[in-house]
């Protein structure tokens, strides 16, 4: 639980980082695992990505993440997801459920 907590603060940290700190990505999907918990009624995932971003080699990924359920079905094996990733700490990733994708 304190794992999962740290990173979905960093998660946040990632969405609401000042445009400086943010990069904007992509990431497939590799793989999701079975829901872990909810938090409002949306589930919490496993999910295995790889995060390829301009100018570096793709990178593979593990983390637990909230799906809004509206979202769902956009979380599958081969999707390619839009992701924002914090320059200062390249381990806090979040899905941007609201880009086109």
């Amino acid at each position: 639980m304190k794992e999962m907590n740290a990173q979905m603060a960093s998660a946040n940290a990632a969405l609401t980082a000042p445009a400086f700190d943010a990069i904007e990505a992509n990431a497939t999907v590799v793989s999701v695992g079975t829901a872990v918990g909810a938090m409002n009624t949306d589930p919490i995932l496993p999910v295995e990505l790889l995060v390829m971003q301009d100018g570096m080699p793709p990178r593979p990924a593990s983390i637990s993440i909230i799906i809004p359920i509206s979202q769902l079905p956009r979380v599958q094996a081969g999707a390619t997801l839009p992701v924002r990733i914090s320059k200062s700490d390249p381990s806090a990733i979040a899905v941007e459920w609201a880009a086109p994708g």
